[in-house]
């Protein structure tokens, strides 16, 4: 089997990044061929060779966002077309040309549910398009979702696209130590981040 990864940023350095870190790592651990396209190259990844990491050209300095994320489509499909990645692809990025795609974050929903003076704003606009384009486009043959309730926003927001119903959960390293001198009754939790209101901290929080 080849899988050829999409995903702006390789490396450690957040959430969706290290998902998909790990994700690659664990598959090519498992004898699947993985190539990977992106355009930050901070981190690679074990058992993958370079020749099998396409870095797609400068990022974009457009602002805002939502520019340079059509920049970075556009940079990905010229990659993909000249590249010989064969397989699946599949995309943890608002991109066009994929088989699968992971939705990592909230959703801003379907253009057509949004209201009069959201439609208004380009950026929402923008983001909503490449996000139906993401879910719903003509290539695509699975929605994967990371958790139960970005599942749900799935099935409401987009009753159309091919859900999976399996959740993958993120697969991370981690080291147990129990300590009766160190043990806690209580859980700490450290967000870092200034994307907390969008990625739900407040809700978090009021359920904790």
């Amino acid at each position: 089997m080849e899988v050829t990864h999409i995903v702006r940023r390789l490396g450690r350095v957040g959430g969706m990044e290290s998902y998909v870190w790990y994700l690659c790592r664990a598959l090519a651990l498992r004898g699947v061929r993985i190539n990977l396209v992106c355009e930050d190259l901070i981190e690679p990844v074990e058992g993958i060779p370079d020749s099998r990491v396409l870095q797609v050209a400068a990022p974009s300095s457009q602002r805002p966002r939502w520019k340079a994320m059509r920049h970075f489509q556009r940079q990905v499909n010229d990659a993909l077309d000249q590249s010989e990645f064969r397989g699946i692809i599949h995309s943890h990025e608002r991109t066009l040309a994929h088989d699968v795609t992971t939705i990592h974050g909230p959703l801003m929903g379907h253009p057509s549910r949004l209201g009069f003076m959201a439609r208004l704003n380009r950026r929402v606009a923008e983001w909503s398009l490449m996000e139906l384009q993401e879910v719903c486009g003509p290539t695509v043959r699975a929605v994967f979702s990371v958790s139960e309730q970005s599942q749900r926003l799935l099935r409401d927001m987009y009753p159309d696209a091919s859900l999976y119903s399996q959740i993958m959960w993120p697969g991370v390293d981690s080291v147990h130590v129990e300590s009766p001198e160190t043990a806690v009754d209580k859980t700490k939790v450290i967000f870092v981040g200034r994307e907390w209101k969008r990625k739900g901290l407040s809700e978090a929080l009021d359920r904790s």
